[in-house]
């Protein structure tokens, strides 16, 4: 061999040499570290992605998680199917962060629909898997359920979260509201004549304090001080949010029209007297009209009740017919001075009543039920999101709907108000029998402190 093939052989054997060095380090730095998640035996397990540093091959091959109570369908009145079935996860110290579970729905003809989720669950929960308004092409029949445990991601709960010592989610308050003629309610209760802002202390502000605790998701706090606090102006900011009003947290003009059209009607009808120099009849409108339906809302003649609008319609005007021909004056329809006089001896033999507050309110248009509540957050970590599911029952304790609400931001340390609401027929005097939170404590992204 020449000295210049030598030369040759050995240029090549070092930049060989110098290839498998470079491709070394590149496949060391871009070689993915071995986990306890890549189907393989490494990084020291005993098992394939189980024991060692891994979860023990127990849990992983005979997980915890199974069927409690099979699942239930409720078919709602919009032709879309409600479902909820409960799982149990019997470790008590670890939970699946995340897992795949498949529903096979079944209907009368043997047609067939397979609906996937990803959820989670905490360890020794026993958790209600609720599914509203599922859009199915057909009504099923019954509903199979498969929980994938090959998917399953097990962990434990954030590190400061104990729960051993029970669920740091603390529900409250929670009731059902069904919608409310306003027709039917006598509105003579409180007049707001004041601009009211934080730091006032004020006979109204105890009467605005007083209206916003019957609705527990505008003014959790409910207490009744006077004096116009934080707590009330933040209060005042949910009022006027939920009504279409400018959010300033101040009672001023806009608001206070909202208050007393909801709470007040002015002065109370027993300090109220009738000119009876003045005829009050059809087509006039005003104050003292509204006065005279106020009365007239107290009179089993009047119909409809509570039609409280100003004006002197076709409707107060027969009611002022029944009320002369009752009290014995000449049908006229007309309030003169007879009328007048009559009204103001009946007035002044009233008894006047406390004050009242009318319960939440909505009409039919808005939801045909709704439940309210609060949840306390007793943990030290605040967390992103979560959910509230309810099922409620008739008064045989048969599970009739169920609802969801997603919520965010649920602060530790602090309460926070949830509505959910139904938008299709729904039958009336259902209670709440099943109730629960859904946040996830073992997923550490989810998790955040508030400053």
């Amino acid at each position: 061999m020449d000295n210049r093939l030598r030369k040759q052989l050995i240029i090549a054997f070092i930049f060989l040499g110098i290839l498998i060095v470079l491709g070394g380090g590149i496949y060391l730095a871009v070689k993915p570290n071995p986990t306890c998640f890549d189907n393989k035996k490494n990084g020291g397990e005993t098992g394939i992605d189980c024991g060692g540093s891994c979860i023990s091959c127990d849990l992983k091959n005979n997980p915890p998680l199974s069927v409690k109570t099979e699942p239930v369908i409720l078919t709602a009145a919009n032709n879309k199917v409600n479902l909820y079935f409960q799982l149990i996860n019997s470790s008590n110290e670890w939970g699946a962060e995340k897992f795949t579970y498949h529903l096979i729905l079944t209907g009368p003809n043997n047609e067939k629909q397979q609906l996937d989720y990803t959820d989670f669950i905490l360890p020794h929960e026993v958790k209600t898997f609720i599914l509203p308004q599922l859009d199915i092409n057909f009504i099923p029949q019954s509903a199979e359920l498969n929980i994938d445990k090959n998917t399953i991601i097990w962990q434990k709960p954030i590190e400061g979260i104990n729960l051993q010592a029970g669920n740091p989610f603390i529900i409250s308050g929670i009731k059902v509201i069904e919608p409310i003629d306003l027709t039917n309610i006598n509105k003579n209760l409180y007049t707001f004549t004041k601009t009211l802002v934080l730091g006032m202390k004020d006979p109204e502000v105890t009467n605005l304090q007083k209206v916003l605790s019957q609705t527990p998701s505008i003014y959790p706090e409910g207490k009744i001080t006077g004096i116009f606090d934080k707590a009330t102006e933040a209060a005042v900011k949910r009022f006027q949010t939920k009504y279409g009003i400018r959010v300033t947290g101040q009672v001023g003009p806009q608001t206070r029209a909202k208050l007393n059209e909801l709470y007040g009607s002015g002065a109370s009808i027993t300090s109220y007297v009738f000119d009876t120099k003045k005829v009050l009849k059809l087509g006039m409108q005003g104050y003292e009209i509204q006065k005279l339906q106020e009365y007239l809302a107290l009179d089993s003649g009047y119909k409809p009740t509570g039609m409280v609008s100003g004006t002197f319609d076709k409707a107060t005007e027969n009611a002022v017919k029944e009320f002369q021909k009752k009290y014995g004056i000449t049908v006229t329809g007309e309030v003169g001075a007879i009328t007048a006089n009559k009204l103001n001896e009946l007035i002044s033999q009233l008894t006047p009543t406390p004050a009242q507050t009318i319960p939440e309110q909505f009409e039919s248009y808005e939801a045909t039920l709704k439940v309210e509540g609060n949840v306390y957050n007793s943990a030290p970590f605040s967390f992103k999101r979560g959910e509230i599911g309810v099922v409620l029952c008739d008064k045989n304790n048969k599970p009739v709907t169920v609802g969801v609400t997603p919520f965010n931001n649920v602060l530790s340390g602090k309460t926070t108000s949830f509505v959910i609401s139904w938008h299709y027929e729904v039958p009336s005097g259902l209670t709440v029998c099943t109730q629960e939170t859904h946040i996830n404590l073992l997923d550490i992204n989810n998790a955040f402190v508030a400053r």
